[in-house]
């Protein structure tokens, strides 16, 4: 079983979160480091700038399902994952899967939130 943090639309309430939907909800959280969040349809996470942390949800998943979320996310050569700190607003630390792609558009989410793209 993996821990992966979720931010864009495999969140709760978004088009994709069907894909996870069966696996266990950890909690809601923060990446520990700052990066970058742009937008365009759909989101991406930049490591090379730091804006803010990212929020989002935390899920444990099996190796299948990690693998299908690899498949949508074109994991390495479009989204790359990698294991960051994430901190759940209850204070605890995991070490989860984050997607990254170095997409910038016009859209920078300053806040971090993907539900603040509006």
């Amino acid at each position: 079983m993996e821990i992966v943090f979720v931010y864009g639309t495999l969140r709760m309430g978004y088009s994709n979160h069907r894909l996870i939907i069966d696996c266990r909800f950890i909690d809601e959280g923060r990446t520990v480091k700052e990066y970058a969040m742009y937008a365009n349809g759909i989101p991406y996470v930049s490591e090379t700038e730091e804006v803010s942390q990212i929020y989002g949800e935390l899920y444990l998943v099996s190796s299948k399902i990690l693998f299908n979320l690899d498949m949508l996310e074109g994991h390495p050569s479009w989204y790359k994952r990698k294991k960051v700190p994430i901190e759940t607003f209850s204070g605890k630390i995991y070490n989860a899967w984050l997607y990254f792609n170095e997409t910038k558009t016009n859209n920078l989410i300053k806040s971090g939130d993907y539900a603040d793209k509006i």
